[in-house]
């Protein structure tokens, strides 16, 4: 694959996607970024990751041009303060819970690093990461690495079935966040398959979370990004023109489709 420093790489915001076509055939699935782009050089910046699998990806030849189409979608508003007059949108200032199930963590990767880079600017950082098994934690040595040796951070691991290698919490991911009890007035942000999101959300809910203080992203039902094949409409809004970030808040006005 050709490294690259456009433009395109160069804008996008954590939450953003891209689409991709390779020999002109367009890769019908969105990507999220694993890094901010004001994190790292642009051209470490194709460490994108699918929340799909795509065989396309599988077969790039070194040298072989991609087409990049992006950024596209709203982004996580990490640079936005909440205050009565915006309707309190926004994570900047705010205590944060980061809720992550299997290679959903791959979006919400770059809001925590972003977070982190700029740790004045939030409060406490807590991740709270889920998977099938031990071997399906995405970045798991840099979680353990880094992330859990950060002084205002803490990290909360988990997998769906125990295994011989792993001494730690077994459990779903929405048990275990009830589990935790966290304190209800940090602000949720969250991404994952969408039945652990529908069941994390009721979780929420029964501990006493303020709607407005869940953010959650809905890349998977998206095809196009551009709002033309009707593919992503939920009720009255598309998600990868709305979306794909959307507060708890902003989905209850919509069909139960997701």
């Amino acid at each position: 694959m050709t490294e690259t420093t456009g433009s395109i790489i160069n804008i996008v915001n954590t939450g953003q996607v891209i689409t991709l076509t390779v020999k002109y055939i367009v890769d019908h699935h969105v990507y999220s970024f694993k890094e901010e782009a004001v994190l790292k050089p642009a051209r470490q910046l194709l460490l994108f990751k699918s929340k799909r699998k795509v065989p396309v990806l599988g077969t790039l030849r070194v040298g072989q041009e991609v087409t990049v189409r992006g950024p596209l979608g709203k982004n996580f508003p990490v640079e936005t303060v909440p205050t009565p007059e915006n309707g309190n949108y926004g994570l900047k200032g705010k205590d944060l819970l980061f809720i992550a199930g299997g290679i959903g963590l791959a979006p919400l990767h770059s809001v925590i690093n972003y977070c982190r880079a700029n740790r004045s600017s939030y409060g406490t950082i807590d991740v709270v990461y889920g998977s099938r098994s031990k071997a399906d934690l995405v970045d798991y040595q840099e979680i353990l690495d880094v992330w859990c040796n950060e002084a205002g951070i803490n990290v909360h691991l988990t997998i769906d079935n125990a295994q011989p290698d792993w001494d730690g919490h077994v459990g779903f991911v929405p048990n275990f966040v009830k589990e935790l009890k966290p304190d209800t007035s940090k602000t949720v942000v969250m991404c994952g398959p969408p039945v652990m999101i529908k069941f994390t959300l009721g979780g929420l809910m029964e501990l006493g979370f303020d709607r407005t203080h869940i953010y959650t992203t809905m890349e998977l039902k998206m095809k196009c990004a551009l709002g033309k094949c009707g593919r992503c409409n939920i009720g009255s809004k598309y998600v990868c023109k709305d979306g794909p970030v959307f507060r708890f808040d902003q989905l209850d006005a919509l069909p139960d489709e997701y």
